[in-house]
């Protein structure tokens, strides 16, 4: 109902109580978040089978078990998004080699579904630091040394990173790499 409004996330609320008189606003609620997830898991559990919640705004979905009922991975995403423009809720998605990587696409807002790996690393080497779910911490340690992107974490091999930088970032990177699982 915002939306039609012109209300976007983000916006201040003397914006958008100018945007809509009869603005009527909520604080955040995590357990009615949690709630929905699972609401949006159990609808899309009658298609898909391998779901996790990746709380607090998020579900990943194992597709490589799936395309063995499904034709392809087109045909798929076809029974996916059905099943979710049904339900009345906004989402952004995305394909991975990885469940961080996906979750790092579908944060940016891409939308798409990437089955190129040499792709995927294309897009996710063009984020910046603070697109990342690491830590303020982490990125301010990395702007220190001059890293602010993706592109020159990765370009920075894990072994050369275990010796600078803490286990966690070596994670990170391996997990958003998808050499680790």
């Amino acid at each position: 109902a915002a939306a039609t409004e012109g209300i976007k996330l983000g916006m201040g609320l003397a914006t958008a109580a100018a945007l809509y008189a009869d603005l009527c606003v909520h604080p955040h609620n995590a357990d009615i978040e949690a709630k929905k997830l699972q609401e949006i898991s159990h609808a899309l559990y009658t298609v898909t089978s391998d779901i996790s919640i990746c709380a607090p705004q998020g579900l990943l979905l194992r597709i490589s078990h799936m395309l063995t009922l499904y034709k392809d991975l087109r045909h798929y995403w076809r029974v996916i998004s059905a099943q979710l423009k049904a339900l009345p809720y906004s989402y952004r998605f995305s394909t991975a080699y990885s469940p961080l990587a996906a979750s790092l696409l579908a944060t940016a807002g891409a939308n798409k579904i990437y089955q190129n790996p040499k792709k995927i690393l294309s897009i996710l080497k063009s984020r910046t630091l603070p697109e990342t779910t690491l830590s303020a911490k982490q990125i301010e340690q990395l702007k220190r040394v001059g890293i602010k992107t993706l592109r020159q974490l990765f370009d920075i091999p894990l072994a050369e990173l275990a010796k600078r930088f803490d286990a966690d970032l070596v994670n990170y990177m391996g997990q958003l790499s998808g050499q680790f699982q």
